[in-house]
């Protein structure tokens, strides 16, 4: 077990203007590259920025302030379409210094070298960038990214801090990244058995006007349940915001948890507030080798699988 998982978000751009009307951009149309007065370039969609963007940063930065280093690769061949979008799967590399350690051989024990608090282990990340394409009823402001992760190690927010500074610097554009159909990856985690627990919450308000504090929380964490059809369906209408409270066993409780396994991350999961949650999904270990490198091309094809379940439910337009 790797712990490989997925963290998926979406995207959009909006226009800097000096009247201050937003102004999102179509992710299919122009992007014209400016310095100054002078137009540069003109890229013909969000595509050909991304790839831009992945070319620009294959050398090594050094991002001193959180003591990292950031690069990228891209391979022109992991540059398709489908019927629905266009994507790009770039590899990012980084990793963290500031700290000397050892690294130590797991099968003899000893040691095979030191690191100074000048040398960063780095490590390669997938990353797929998904541009749905426009139709005769919409024409298409929101895209998706796919960020692969190692266990507690991902490349998410050292990679939207690069492209949000160079899409501002380059293209006058702020970067709005923000979370897809998180009631679809409810669904799925039902689905998947991901979930441990079911964690309860009353909120408690004193009788005794002596009281000064006056309230508290009970909290009830319901592990091994049996996740009977019944339950699932009055979970999902609680976190779609139908009704306020859940009630459990005769008892009505204010917030209702779910503490669920994200390949190998343990999350807790508020259905009060699931308009708010990151989607994190695991990647089957199927996809990995033998050495622990992953498997390229079958693991883009479960990403753009994966892109087309969000896609169909997501509004993609302004």
């Amino acid at each position: 077990m790797h712990n490989l998982s997925v963290t998926a978000c979406s995207f959009k751009f909006r226009k800097k203007k000096k009247k201050r009307i937003d102004v999102i951009q179509n992710l299919n149309d122009s992007f014209i590259y400016k310095e100054g007065s002078n137009i540069e370039k003109i890229f013909s969609s969000a595509e050909d920025i991304f790839i831009d963007f992945f070319e620009t940063f294959n050398d090594y930065k050094n991002d001193s302030e959180d003591k990292k280093l950031f690069s990228c690769s891209l391979d022109k061949n992991d540059i398709g379409e489908t019927k629905y979008f266009n994507y790009i799967l770039a590899t990012v590399r980084s990793g963290s210094y500031g700290f000397p350690s050892k690294i130590i051989d797991s099968d003899t024990k000893e040691e095979i070298m030191q690191t100074t608090n000048k040398q960063a282990p780095v490590k390669d990340f997938y990353v797929l960038v998904i541009i749905p394409k426009d139709n005769n009823t919409i024409k298409v402001v929101k895209g998706l990214l796919f960020f692969q992760n190692i266990g507690q190690y991902g490349v998410k927010t050292i990679t939207t801090k690069y492209l949000s500074n160079y899409f501002s610097k380059n293209f006058n554009l702020t970067t709005i990244c923000g979370n897809i159909a998180p009631s679809i990856f409810v669904e799925k985690l039902f689905k998947n058995s991901a979930i441990r627990d079911l964690i309860l919450v009353k909120n408690l308000v004193s009788d005794d006007e002596a009281d000064k504090k006056g309230y508290g929380k009970e909290t009830r964490t319901l592990s091994k349940l049996k996740w009977s059809e019944s339950l699932i369906t009055k979970l999902k209408k609680f976190a779609s915001g139908s009704c306020y409270t859940y009630e459990f066993e005769g008892i009505q409780y204010d917030q209702t948890k779910l503490y669920a396994d994200f390949g190998g991350r343990f999350r807790t999961i508020d259905l009060h507030n699931i308009e708010r949650l990151s989607v994190i999904e695991a990647i089957p270990d199927e996809y990995l080798l033998a050495d622990g490198t992953v498997k390229k091309q079958e693991l883009l094809e479960y990403f753009k699988n994966l892109a087309q379940e969000y896609i169909d439910t997501m509004c993609l337009g302004d």
